[in-house]
């Protein structure tokens, strides 16, 4: 018999490299990828330019993307490697703003009424794969990859981010959570993917090949 439908989250910090782990490993799970794509996302640049005036636009369009690829996909149903999930835009970045000013309390509030409404249409995570990475690595990959609006990210801004990972991967209850090394692993090689795709099968107990 065939397996019912997977979904796997990836979290981790800008820059760990979660594009390219999702791109890379899904053909090997035979599962869909589900990319955050911050490139169609049009209020990114303006966002790193003025977050006091983007950031809730931001934040909302990240949520959108990230809530409508997982209706589809589970309405199709499709296994998927989901990059931020929505419980991660909220937890890590929306509180990020909250702290820094960016955004008021009542707009977390608004995204919060309507994921709560939505939530019935989301299929649940079987596994939490996090990407560890340190906060100076990170920065320098990000200003490496040429994206420029990324220019404006600075050590601070990844070593906030970076606490508040801690605490949603420590408080994570929704499913197992399998840890990985960006340091460790390049995910841009296929043995070391290939022995991802070997770990999350084991974590989530599938019987099948990796691809």
């Amino acid at each position: 018999m065939d397996e019912p439908p997977v979904q796997v989250a990836v979290s981790g910090l800008i820059g760990a490299g979660k594009s390219t782990l999702v791109a890379g490993l899904a053909p090997l799970l035979g599962f869909e990828a589900l990319p955050e794509a911050p490139l169609e996302n049009p209020y990114l640049a303006r966002f790193y330019e003025d977050p006091q005036r983007w950031a809730f636009h931001s934040l909302t369009f990240f949520v959108e993307h990230t809530l409508s690829g997982a209706v589809a996909a589970r309405a199709r149903g499709a296994s998927t490697l989901q990059e931020r999930v929505v419980a991660e835009h909220m937890q890590i970045f929306a509180e990020t703003f909250l702290a820094r000013g960016y955004i008021e309390r009542a707009d977390i509030d608004l995204l919060t009424r309507l994921l709560d409404t939505a939530s019935p249409l989301l299929a649940p995570e079987r596994l939490l794969v996090h990407v560890d990475i340190e906060p100076e690595l990170a920065l320098r990959r990000i200003h490496g990859r040429g994206f420029a609006p990324e220019r404006a990210v600075d050590l601070a801004y990844l070593e906030e981010l970076a606490g508040r990972y801690e605490r949603f991967v420590a408080d994570w209850s929704a499913s197992p959570v399998l840890r990985v090394s960006a340091e460790e692993l390049d995910f841009r090689e296929a043995p070391d993917l290939r022995a991802l795709a070997a770990m999350v099968c084991e974590a989530l107990d599938l019987k099948r090949a990796v691809r």
